[in-house]
């Protein structure tokens, strides 16, 4: 694009993806309102929740924005600190086939095959 364009075609790019849903007034608006107490808002804790955040958007702005997309808002406005850290992840117990459960099903998949070995 350099050498065909010149520099300025590259300056001229624009980022791919979405139009941003809230724009900068919504931002500021949100910034203000995660700044002041939860209980201004008729909460009753000093830490902002995720669902907290995204049902005070779909109030103020009529848009629902994911768990993960609040969380990449707050963090873009420096307010990370406002927020509860989310839950820790547990770890799912795996499957684990005991020799019994094994033995039957290969002998099944032999019977539905035909096999009689």
């Amino acid at each position: 694009m350099v050498v065909a364009g010149g520099i300025e075609t590259v300056e001229q790019l624009r980022s791919s993806g979405r139009k941003a849903t809230l724009g900068p007034e919504a931002l500021e608006w949100l910034r203000a309102a995660l700044k002041r107490s939860l209980m201004a808002h008729g909460y009753e804790s000093e830490l902002w929740r995720n669902v907290d955040v995204q049902k005070l958007i779909k109030e103020r702005f009529n848009v629902y924005h994911s768990s993960g997309h609040v969380r990449t808002l707050v963090g873009k406005l420096g307010l990370e600190h406002r927020m509860r850290p989310p839950k820790p992840r547990t770890e799912k117990k795996r499957l684990t086939i005991n020799d019994g459960t094994l033995a039957w099903d290969a002998a099944t998949v032999r019977q539905c095959l035909g096999y009689t070995a």
